[in-house]
């Protein structure tokens, strides 16, 4: 897969979602920034060590394809819808055949371009250091995308059962097990994202 394609599949499931899917795809997003505002908080001296020491090592010559996925799409351009054109065009610099340069730094060289409380999960969570003092911090942030992706497959789920025609034919009335079961398994969803 290449960058282009997740991008495209975000803004595919961006767009797709309905009204009330919506505000909740921005509550969840809500929730990852505030996530990682905790761990940028907690990780300052971790984060000092890579600036000054490591100089950004972790951006270069990598396959970016591997480090940055469809959710951190979402995430980012639910937050930062206006950074579509910048991304897209950090995107065309993308080099699918051998490992290169973060496409989303500055000029190519530095600062990344996403803000901090923004950027994608991989990048955010990943420490050359010691990250134990930082662990329940890095696990928010990776429970809150995991989280993400199950909403989005819940609003999938939701769309089956109002509108059920589309999805399991004109005779709606020969799926009702199957829609009891959907609606079973999103109340669950719900009961736990309310948990959390």
């Amino acid at each position: 897969m290449s960058l282009r394609y997740k991008y495209k599949l975000a803004q595919k499931i961006i767009s797709r979602q309905r009204p009330l899917d919506s505000k909740g795809l921005e509550r969840i997003c809500m929730e990852i920034r505030k996530a990682e505002d905790d761990l940028l908080t907690a990780s300052r001296d971790i984060i000092k060590k890579c600036i000054y020491g490591c100089e950004g090592i972790c951006c270069r010559n990598i396959h970016i394809d591997d480090i940055i996925t469809q959710w951190d799409f979402v995430f980012i351009l639910t937050l930062h819808n206006e950074m579509s054109d910048r991304i897209s065009k950090c995107i065309a610099n993308e080099n699918l055949l051998f490992a290169s340069d973060c496409v989303f730094l500055e000029n190519g060289q530095g600062p990344c371009i996403f803000p901090d409380n923004s950027r994608p999960q991989v990048c955010l969570t990943t420490f050359c250091g010691d990250e134990e003092p930082i662990r329940k911090e890095i696990f928010h942030v990776n429970s809150k995308f995991y989280k993400l992706q199950w909403f989005v497959l819940a609003a999938r789920l939701r769309a089956c059962i109002c509108f059920p025609g589309v999805f399991f034919g004109a005779n709606k009335g020969k799926y009702k097990a199957s829609r009891k079961l959907v609606q079973d398994l999103l109340e669950r969803f719900d009961q736990l994202w309310k948990m959390k």
